[in-house]
């Protein structure tokens, strides 16, 4: 009977081990104008994205911060699954008040940190590392829309599109044709174009608001898999429903507290009429009086995106049985000090003579 007990309790710890292990593992992608620049020049360091979704349509609010080898002049693109209704120029503020609304919910969490306070005293959680900074703005600037049907008219368009601005550079999509092609063979063929100016200084681009029809919740990651080094993305979603993060690959969760651990409480929470107003008033038509808020991250090399994020109506259905789980394990492993207790002291009952005796004649 010992042995059967331990075994179990060695397999909780190992489960227990195994989910405080973090997981392994839109935006706009540069292409450099000049015959003899590489795309490897341009370093995207940074993506601030909010994105809300009602089920038809979304709003997408960008920035990211960039900066090159040299003085360079760069196309972006970012593709999107159907014409915008609205393009312009976003505020700074949506992002700050978006922070505002992460810190505003914190949960009151006891001063060891494991267990989530209930009643008015303790600490608040902070989290990690949510905090939206913006370097030296670049100014977005004659932005387009372009519907190739494939890659030889859209090279077409881009050399007109550059010529009207009075740009002679080039932009060489060599590096860019698979990318490229697959999204137009996709059904992804709608393209933002803009034209910015780098420098060494990383800088982020001023924020852009985007609104457009679609059938998933959909952010592109694919075009930015050419810019060098690593990058850090963090997403602001608003949601008619809870998502859990077993979709949102390479994104997981943001945390309060100082490390991602299942313990520690997920920035996932509903917010009401008037924080869904907060953030951006357009958000406020897509939805009634309340939404979901999340915030998922990603850290690492921007050649590892290779697939966008694309969140359909039933994976958010499917959310609801995978966060049910996830809240039940979690109280379970809350409440482990105490279960494991009881169960020591019903073994160490369970091993006296006088008791098994006892247990003996019952049987009887």
């Amino acid at each position: 009977m010992k042995s059967s007990y331990i075994s179990v309790l060695i397999t909780i710890f190992t489960l227990l081990f195994l989910l405080t292990l973090p997981t392994v593992l839109a935006d706009r992608g540069g292409i450099p104008l000049g015959s003899n620049i590489l795309p490897s020049s341009i370093y995207e360091s940074g993506q601030k994205a909010i994105i809300a979704w009602n089920g038809t349509e979304e709003i997408l609010i960008l920035s990211t911060d960039l900066h090159a080898d040299e003085t360079m002049m760069v196309l972006e693109i970012l593709p999107l699954p159907s014409n915008p209704k609205i393009i312009k120029k976003a505020s700074d503020m949506a992002f700050t008040r978006a922070q505002s609304i992460v810190y505003s919910h914190a949960p009151k969490v006891f001063s060891f940190g494991y267990f989530r306070q209930l009643g008015g005293f303790g600490e608040t959680a902070v989290p990690a590392s949510i905090e939206i900074t913006f370097h030296e703005k670049i100014g977005a600037h004659d932005i387009a829309v372009a519907r190739p049907q494939n890659l030889i008219e859209f090279a077409n368009w881009i050399e007109t599109f550059l010529r009207d601005n009075d740009i002679t550079e080039e932009a060489s999509l060599q590096n860019f044709e698979t990318i490229l092609g697959n999204y137009i063979a996709s059904g992804y063929n709608y393209f933002v174009l803009d034209i910015i100016e780098l420098s060494q200084t990383r800088q982020s681009v001023e924020p852009i608001y985007y609104e457009f029809e679609t059938s998933s919740l959909y952010y592109p990651l694919k075009i930015s898999s050419k810019a060098s080094g690593e990058t850090k993305i963090t997403l602001f979603l608003v949601t008619r429903e809870a998502i859990d993060e077993l979709h949102c690959f390479p994104f997981r969760y943001a945390y309060y507290g100082s490390s991602p651990s299942i313990m520690n409480p997920i920035i996932m929470f509903t917010i009401n009429e008037q924080e869904i107003k907060s953030i951006d008033e357009n958000i406020l038509s897509l939805f009634s009086n309340h939404a979901w808020f999340t915030v998922l991250q990603y850290s690492g090399l921007n050649s590892a995106l290779t697939k966008d994020l694309a969140l359909s109506v039933w994976m958010f259905r499917l959310s609801y049985l995978t966060l049910f789980f996830r809240a039940v394990l979690r109280y379970m492993i809350a409440a482990l000090p105490i279960e494991i207790g009881i169960g020591l002291f019903l073994l160490s009952i369970a091993t006296k003579p006088a008791f098994r005796k006892e247990i003996s004649v019952f049987l009887r």
